[in-house]
């Protein structure tokens, strides 16, 4: 069994959206990002400004689209039956940028 948590409200830091995949993104977290976009029918990366964070309602949004794109892109590395590749294993870890 796998279990993914996904870290709450206070672990947003600005731009931490744009430093998904540490500079290299992964191709799951860049296809979950435009998804994302997609279906909210705004560019996710604008709710990562400090402006854009003020509002509880951006910040909830774009923890939970941070936490399905690690967890998609560790999928798609488990999937593939290699170890994480760094930018894999940086996108969680995007807030220690």
């Amino acid at each position: 069994m796998i279990a993914y948590l996904f870290p709450g409200q206070g672990t947003q830091t600005p731009g931490f959206l744009h430093r998904l995949g540490g500079g290299k993104p992964h191709p799951a977290i860049t296809r979950t990002l435009a998804e994302a976009s997609d279906v909210l029918g705004v560019d996710i990366l604008q709710l990562d400004s400090a402006a854009a964070l003020a509002s509880t309602v951006a910040v909830q949004i774009a923890l939970v689209v941070a936490g399905v794109t690690a967890a998609r892109a560790l999928g798609d590395e488990k999937a593939s039956s290699r170890r994480p590749s760094r930018a894999c294993r940086s996108a969680h870890m995007a807030r220690r940028s």
